[in-house]
């Protein structure tokens, strides 16, 4: 568990394999470097260094709308993440609403 600044530190593998919607990957990884699936990566503004983000792989997820495999992947992995809430506030859930996800 930790935070990293995403241009500062670099995000952790298990973030970059959700941005870059490698699913397969995200679930492999949710396997092997589970302390990855609780390490919050937040990023600044680089003028203002106003906060964008503040999220964990899940709620990464919950915005790239990752399969239900790999959203129970990441819940396996670190099943407090579905009760954190982002910087706006929001849970995991609501950035999934939000970005248009249905039932399963």
């Amino acid at each position: 568990a930790g935070e990293v600044d995403y241009d500062a530190d670099g995000p952790t593998e298990l973030y970059l394999a959700v941005e870059r919607e490698e699913w397969d990957r995200v679930e492999l990884y949710c396997a092997t470097r589970r302390d990855e699936a609780s390490t919050w990566v937040r990023r600044h503004d680089g003028g203002s260094n106003r906060l964008l983000f503040r999220l964990l792989p899940l709620h990464a997820a919950s915005v790239f709308d990752a399969p239900p495999s790999t959203i129970s992947a990441l819940v396996s992995a670190h099943a407090r993440a579905a009760a954190c809430r982002d910087e706006s506030g929001r849970l995991p859930v609501h950035l999934a609403v939000r970005n248009g996800a249905g039932p399963a």
